[in-house]
């Protein structure tokens, strides 16, 4: 949900329960348009995990935008300058995306929409550029947390193979290393 306001947006995704993740590309919104996702993540922090019993259920949302929104319960929104979604590629029909940029890092959401575990990729060179090195953590929904894939060549970089299961939804977040 949406509820238009001068500035900024006030934002609140109201998913049920059986889902880990919701996604909105290119709302109209005065004059420009938004994009976000919400996923149910826990905890917060790369190599962190879940106890066995937690659920993801009972995760709280964690939104990511296009723009400086506001969330209507207080949930943090991280926000990005732009969706970059239409310079990333995907490699299988069952996964969908939102990717976000800002000055120096890229976050993308995966989501699989089939019934069954999927393997996909990603293509980023037209958002990597040319050169460079990322530091790489993965959100893995099947796992509850984050994973530190440590710091990459751009040039390994340019298709990243995820296997997501049903109904689960990866986020693969890149920073510009420091040189």
């Amino acid at each position: 949900m949406l509820r238009p306001a001068p500035e900024p947006a006030i934002i609140q995704p109201l998913l049920p329960p059986e889902w880990k993740r919701v996604g909105l590309r290119n709302l109209p919104y005065h004059g420009r348009q938004l994009s976000y996702f919400a996923a149910r993540m826990s905890p917060s922090e790369p190599d962190a995990r879940p106890s066995a019993r937690e659920k993801s259920s009972s995760y709280p949302l964690h939104l990511y935008a296009s723009a400086a929104l506001k969330s209507a319960n207080g949930t943090p929104v991280v926000a990005y300058t732009s969706d970059v979604t239409d310079r990333v590629g995907v490699i299988n029909e069952a996964l969908r995306i939102v990717a976000l940029d800002r000055s120096g890092e890229l976050v993308i959401c995966v989501g699989n929409t089939a019934l069954e575990t999927t393997i996909g990729a990603l293509e980023l060179a037209r958002v990597l550029g040319k050169g460079g090195q990322f530091s790489v953590q993965l959100y893995d929904s099947e796992l509850g947390g984050w994973v530190d894939l440590q710091v990459r060549d751009q040039a390994q970089l340019h298709r990243i193979v995820l296997n997501i299961e049903t109904q689960g939804f990866r986020i693969v977040r890149l920073c510009a290393a420091k040189a």
